[in-house]
């Protein structure tokens, strides 16, 4: 798999291993667009902790702000409506999200 990765220019090796290139961390967030985009197609979220629970984050802060990072995204994109609450981000799927995730597009 990982001689498929560095043919696809996913990922290289390096003096520390093997590392993500840009074009993997690409498809990373698209691959977290979709995951969010599946945990959101059935409830609406209004805390950070239920949305990370539904998409399995479980590293705390770190992926709280990813997590944030892709909402805010996924919303300047048209696919969720979202909002600051107390708790967090409130967030459900809008109908140009829910065609996303039945199409489920990659780019890479």
């Amino acid at each position: 798999a990982l001689e498929l990765y560095q043919s696809l220019e996913l990922m290289r090796y390096g003096s520390s291993g093997y590392q993500l290139t840009p074009k993997g961390w690409k498809l990373v967030d698209q691959l977290w667009t979709l995951a969010i985009a599946d945990a959101l197609q059935v409830d609406q979220y209004s805390d950070d902790s239920s949305i990370a629970e539904a998409v399995g984050l479980t590293d705390g802060q770190p992926e709280l702000d990813e997590l944030h990072r892709h909402v805010d995204a996924m919303k300047s994109n048209g696919l969720v409506n979202s909002s600051r609450t107390s708790s967090g981000v409130s967030a459900s799927l809008t109908q140009k999200g829910a065609t996303y995730r039945k199409h489920r597009p990659i780019n890479i």
